[in-house]
């Protein structure tokens, strides 16, 4: 049992708003961990586009959850005795107010940080890790019927070998979208894409339900393509979706985690329809 206090403030004006939480555990077995948040946001025209600049900033102490310390089963046991972890976090965005548009990055700093190494028990890291992840994206439609939906994430930690993750992943649609016969036929039809440059992905232990860092298998670095096509005819509403078209065109090297393959080609479809008799 746990005794904990929290206060916020918040503040609302035409251009600004902003808010400050902060919490802090009195006593208890987790006594003196705290999080302190705080959220701003700020509205400006620029060139008669109306931007959002929004600042986050958080910093928290935090015991390790119990079952870090403490685990026994048929297949793992473990008593640890690790320390709180620190975390200091910022993100800096700046995003047109129709989110068609945005553009931050996001700094983070971990102390003492607890995470299962390649044997798949906890361990706890002396070393100070920062990770960084910067961001783009951009919706537009052109010619009134052409939309292109990209975005961009860039990801980089000062220790891999603990946070392991892709350098580089792009996500995007490309599609169709117009009103057809005397408008009495909304479509919109087209491609979604991700992709993920190669990374060691975290491999997954079943025993503890755990994901834990391993160096020996390299995935990613395969584009997952899904059609799709969604159209409305008055009350009826119909849309068909195929999974992973590009399945057997560009290798088979579409996994995250070793040993667990993302979904295979899948066709799907599906119909509404009101009735107001």
């Amino acid at each position: 049992m746990n005794q904990m206090t929290n206060a916020g403030i918040y503040f609302s004006g035409k251009k600004i708003i902003s808010f400050l939480k902060c919490d802090y555990v009195i006593n208890g077995p987790n006594s003196n961990d705290y999080s302190l948040e705080m959220n701003s946001s700020y509205k400006q025209r620029i060139a008669k586009i109306p931007f959002v600049f929004v600042l986050k900033a958080s910093i928290e102490k935090r015991h390790p959850d119990f079952m870090f310390n403490t685990w026994l089963s048929n297949h793992y046991a473990w008593n640890n005795n690790f320390s709180p972890t620190d975390k200091q976090q910022a993100l800096f965005s700046i995003s047109t107010s129709d989110n068609r548009f945005d553009i931050g990055v996001v700094y983070q700093n971990v102390s003492n940080m607890i995470y299962f190494n390649e044997l798949a028990v906890p361990e706890q890291t002396p070393l100070s890790i920062q990770n960084i992840s910067a961001f783009i994206h951009k919706d537009i439609l052109l010619f009134k019927h052409l939309g292109i939906n990209a975005r961009y994430n860039y990801q980089s930690s000062s220790y891999q070998a603990i946070v392991s993750v892709p350098n580089h992943i792009v996500n995007g649609a490309l599609y169709y979208q117009g009103n057809l016969f005397k408008k009495a036929l909304q479509l919109q039809v087209g491609f979604n894409a991700q992709y993920y440059s190669e990374f060691y992905g975290y491999a997954y232990m079943p025993a503890t339900n755990q994901y834990y860092v391993q160096t020996s298998k390299i995935v990613g670095n395969y584009p997952f393509v899904d059609f799709f096509l969604n159209a409305r005819i008055k009350p009826v509403r119909v849309f068909v979706k195929i999974d992973h078209v590009t399945q057997g065109f560009l290798g088979n090297g579409y996994s995250l985690t070793p040993g667990y393959w993302q979904n295979d080609r899948a066709f799907k479809f599906g119909i509404n329809w009101l009735f107001f008799d």
